[in-house]
C-alpha cells in the first residue's frame, strides 16, 4: 500500500499521474471526491471491477456508479437526449449538491457494473482533481464509497480502519482537507421529464 497526501497549495500533477498509473494497471485506489472518500478502479475492465466488488464485499445486486470527465465522455457510454443534457448541465455545472443520475446504458462497459442491466448510474464530479484523473485515464472511473459493505462511508481519512477494517487499497490519496460525509443525491432520468428521486 502506498499513501500520499495532497498539497492544497499545488496542482498535484505528480499525484494525478500516480493515480492514473495505478488505475491503468487495474489497481484499487482510494481518492478524495466531491462527496465521501471513494474506492475506484477503471470502468472498462471486468477483472478490476470484480476485484473492487470482492474487496468491498459489495453484493452483485448492488450496482456501481461511474464518473465521467465531460459530456462528451458521458454520451459515448450512455444514451442522453437533448432535454436530459440541458437538465444535467443545470445540476452538474452549478454549485448545487453533487447529483448522480441513472441513464440508459449503451452496453460498452462490463456487465458487472450492474448485473441487472437496467441502466447505469453516472456523475460528472465537481472535483477538478477527479476530472483530471479521468481525463488522463481516458475512460470513466468506477467509484463507490470507501467502506466495507454494511459499514459507514468514510468522510475523514482518520476513519480508515473503522470503514475498511484491515483491508487497504493499493494506493491511498488523502485530501488536503476532510471531504464531505454525505453521499450524492441519486435520481433516475430514464423516463425524463419524469424525475424519480431514489436518494435525497
Amino acid at each position: 500500500m502506498k499513501y500520499i497526501k495532497l498539497d492544497p497549495q499545488t496542482k498535484n500533477g505528480a499525484e494525478i499521474s500516480l493515480a492514473i498509473e495505478y488505475l491503468t494497471a487495474g489497481k484499487i485506489v482510494l481518492l478524495p471526491s466531491d462527496t465521501v472518500y471513494g474506492l475506484s478502479v477503471r470502468a472498462d475492465e471486468a477483472r478490476a471491477i470484480k476485484k473492487l466488488r470482492d474487496f468491498k464485499g459489495r453484493p452483485q445486486n448492488k450496482p456501481l456508479l461511474i464518473l465521467v470527465s465531460s459530456f462528451e465522455m458521458l454520451k459515448k457510454y450512455l444514451v442522453v437526449s437533448g432535454a436530459q443534457e440541458i437538465y444535467l448541465k443545470k445540476v452538474w455545472q452549478t454549485k448545487s449538491r453533487p447529483t448522480t443520475v441513472i441513464l440508459e446504458d449503451k452496453g460498452f462497459l462490463p456487465d458487472n457494473l450492474n448485473f441487472s442491466k437496467d441502466g447505469l448510474a453516472v456523475r460528472l464530479p465537481k472535483s477538478d482533481f477527479l476530472i483530471k484523473i479521468i481525463k488522463g485515464l481516458g475512460i470513466p472511473l468506477v467509484s463507490t464509497s470507501a467502506n466495507l459493505h454494511g459499514l459507514k462511508p468514510m468522510g475523514r481519512i482518520s476513519n480508515l480502519t473503522a470503514s475498511l477494517g484491515l483491508k487497504k487499497p493499493q494506493l491511498i490519496i488523502a485530501g488536503g482537507h476532510d471531504v464531505k460525509t454525505r453521499t450524492s443525491k441519486l435520481v433516475d432520468l430514464r423516463e425524463y421529464p419524469q424525475i424519480k428521486i431514489l436518494r435525497k
